[in-house]
């Protein structure tokens, strides 16, 4: 059977690259984003099963948009197809470490998607991981009783959707619970009105001044290769990026660049 690869655009693992899209503001043009308020507080975001970083490219562009950096922005990709549960927290803790010591920051914003969900909860049983985490989104996964951490005191913001067909969600008691009706099990973690949801929540109750990515002329393509649910890290692959067709979204034309992953599955 051949291998199946997932590549994906990342937005958010590298400082030079540049946001891609349509610019238009939902505020006037003299209303820039917000730049002073949780500059030292990075994001790590945790997909769920069978998905892997991409799941955050839209609102990492949106974050952007409003002044978070892509260095602050970090996506864990773990094995979602039965893998050693502690490795996967071990990895976890090891990404949290490292986004602490980047932004010399006490403590992360922790952002869970489905079973991402579930690893967070996990992860913050722990009371030294606990303390690493000054709030934490919940977004389309599993039912919960309490506040995570051993002493049940850390913000929450729960979303979920009536709609999703995939996880019912609930109310988790003592949190601030979002609910939402048509939208889907993905689209929890990636419309534009959850991430309204999940800045406000993140930044003092402060609306976004942005709902759309900022245009630039010489974007950055960069991602990884890594193996359906796994997440393992792909190298011996060849990355060929093309025009696409409007049309139908073929390849129109010869290959702009031919990229050789590292190590670790990173192209750019």
């Amino acid at each position: 059977m051949s291998k199946i690869h997932r590549i994906f655009i990342t937005i958010f693992l590298f400082p030079a690259l540049l946001v891609m899209g349509c610019s238009k503001d939902n505020t006037p043009d003299n209303n820039q984003p917000d730049n002073s308020q949780n500059k030292k507080i990075p994001l790590v975001m945790i997909h769920g099963m069978l998905a892997s970083g991409d799941t955050w490219a839209k609102h990492s562009t949106l974050y952007i948009a409003n002044g978070y950096t892509p260095e602050m922005l970090y996506a864990y990709d773990w094995n979602t197809l039965g893998g050693n549960n502690a490795d996967n927290l071990e990895k976890l803790d090891q990404m949290v470490s490292r986004a602490l010591n980047d932004h010399k920051a006490e403590k992360v914003h922790l952002i869970g998607h489905s079973a991402g969900g579930g690893l967070a909860y996990s992860y913050m049983s722990n009371a030294d991981r606990a303390r690493k985490v000054a709030a934490y989104v919940h977004i389309g996964s599993s039912a919960q009783s309490t506040l995570p951490g051993p002493d049940k005191n850390i913000p929450v913001l729960n979303i979920y959707s009536k709609a999703d067909k995939i996880v019912n969600g609930a109310d988790i008691p003592g949190a601030q619970n979002a609910v939402f009706e048509n939208l889907d099990h993905y689209e929890v973690a990636t419309d534009v009105s959850t991430f309204e949801s999940i800045y406000s929540f993140l930044n003092e109750g402060k609306k976004p001044a942005r709902l759309q990515a900022v245009k630039t002329t010489s974007p950055t393509i960069a991602g990884r290769v890594v193996t359906l649910g796994e997440n393992k890290p792909e190298k011996d692959v060849t990355v060929r990026i093309f025009r696409a067709n409007p049309a139908d979204g073929t390849p129109a034309g010869a290959a702009l660049a031919t990229l050789q992953p590292d190590e670790e599955g990173y192209f750019r």
